[in-house]
């Protein structure tokens, strides 16, 4: 089965640039290769500008005398003004087209991404990423509620993986570029390169995202949306899963660039390399979901992620890439099959995708700073510790909801036709 297909003939359905869809099924408007490239390219603008700076906590924290977790409020302001946006930019896509409001976050972003850089103090640092995320915020609120508007609905559980391995390669990239440029200049002029990259990104979205007939609304999906608890638990999955995701790619540099251990920053960097691989299994998730189904896929990678996590304990440098390889396998799976459900409740309206959205980066702003005060007083084990309770919790309250409302939550069609 290719990556990414959601169900019977992968070759038909689940690629880019496969053939048309199935009979009975609506054909997309547009080119489906090209669609969600340029999908793709938007999610690697976002993470690319929002992550980069992830890379940089060190020598932001080296620079302003700072402890780890304090350092981590310039990636926690990134992120909770991107979760404080996504209402707004959802609001405001009732009146205006998707396509346009997408267009418009893209090129916001590129424009505010050099002011970060020039910030002379770490208040002002903090306000502009605040500033800058909730630019940003326009393209997640909106890029999975759009596909829907440009792929057929055969197709969305594929084009949902694409667009979030697109995210994964942006989380990599930007932090790639940003780490390596650190070591020869600084970081301020490492947020410039990841500046350009994202420039590049934008210009491949721009030149190939379709201009498409949006699909409206179903009448009160907007109300059914806010009562059905399934949008709801699958908001605190995202807010608890990517909490503990973003904590540990926050205080693993610290770990690895302290006693003990004491790499090389590049080193360090090329360390992030491993989110290859979360773009990997973001693709093959719809693979997954018509094997196994949402529930099954979302509770194995939840367990995977948990395994990750256990093998990073030792001091022991193969052990911590395996179980940072091993938990970016399981929360981009999760992402992909999560995000993606969260759009389809939505039947047309972006609300779940946005309160989805909000959870999630909530979660990295609020969880990747607090597991930074554990790291601080208690070291690693006390980070994996509170992120297993974290994670477990999540996953909890999804069991509880399915198993309680499964007739309200159309479980039944979970698994693609």
């Amino acid at each position: 089965m290719s990556a990414g297909a959601p169900g019977g003939d992968a070759s038909r359905a689940g690629a880019p640039g496969s053939s048309p869809a199935a009979p009975g099924v609506a054909p997309a408007a547009h080119p489906y290769a090209p669609t969600v490239l340029a999908f793709a390219a938007a999610g690697l603008v976002a993470f690319a500008e929002l992550y980069g700076v992830q890379a940089l906590l060190p020598a932001i924290s080296a620079e302003f005398a700072l402890t780890p977790s304090t350092s981590a409020l310039v990636l926690s302001a990134g992120a909770l003004g991107l979760a404080v946006a996504v209402v707004p930019w959802s609001i405001a896509a009732r009146h205006v087209r998707r396509g346009l409001l997408l267009r418009i976050a893209v090129i916001a972003t590129i424009a505010l991404g050099p002011f970060v850089a020039v910030t002379d103090g770490f208040a002002s640092l903090l306000a502009v990423r605040l500033a800058q995320g909730a630019v940003l915020a326009g393209i997640p609120a909106l890029a999975l509620t759009h596909l829907g508007d440009v792929v057929d609905r055969r197709r969305t559980a594929a084009a949902a993986g694409w667009y979030i391995a697109g995210t994964a390669l942006g989380g990599l990239s930007g932090r790639f570029v940003a780490g390596f440029a650190a070591t020869a200049a600084d970081w301020r002029l490492a947020l410039v390169a990841v500046s350009l990259l994202s420039a590049g990104a934008a210009l491949v979205f721009l030149l190939l995202a379709p201009r498409a007939a949006e699909h409206p609304a179903a009448p009160g999906s907007t109300r059914r949306a806010l009562a059905n608890p399934l949008v709801w638990a699958i908001c605190l999955l995202a807010f608890t899963q990517m909490g503990v995701f973003v904590a540990a790619y926050n205080y693993t540099g610290f770990r690895l660039l302290g006693p003990g251990l004491g790499l090389p920053e590049a080193v360090v960097t090329a360390i992030f390399g491993i989110y290859l691989v979360g773009s990997a299994t973001a693709a093959r998730a719809g693979a997954l979901v018509a094997r196994l189904g949402r529930p099954t896929t979302l509770t194995a990678a939840v367990l995977t992620q948990l395994a990750g996590l256990a093998l990073t304990i030792p001091d022991w440098l193969p052990s911590i890439i395996a179980g940072l390889v091993v938990l970016t396998a399981g929360f981009f799976a999760l992402h992909a099959v999560a995000a993606g459900w969260a759009a389809s409740l939505g039947r047309g309206s972006a609300l779940p995708s946005a309160l989805y959205t909000i959870g999630y980066y909530a979660g990295a702003a609020l969880i990747g700073w607090l597991l930074g005060l554990a790291f601080d007083q208690h070291g690693w084990s006390a980070v994996v510790a509170w992120a297993a309770v974290i994670s477990i919790a999540g996953l909890a309250g999804l069991i509880a909801t399915l198993r309680s409302s499964v007739p309200a939550t159309g479980v039944p069609e979970e698994r693609p036709a």
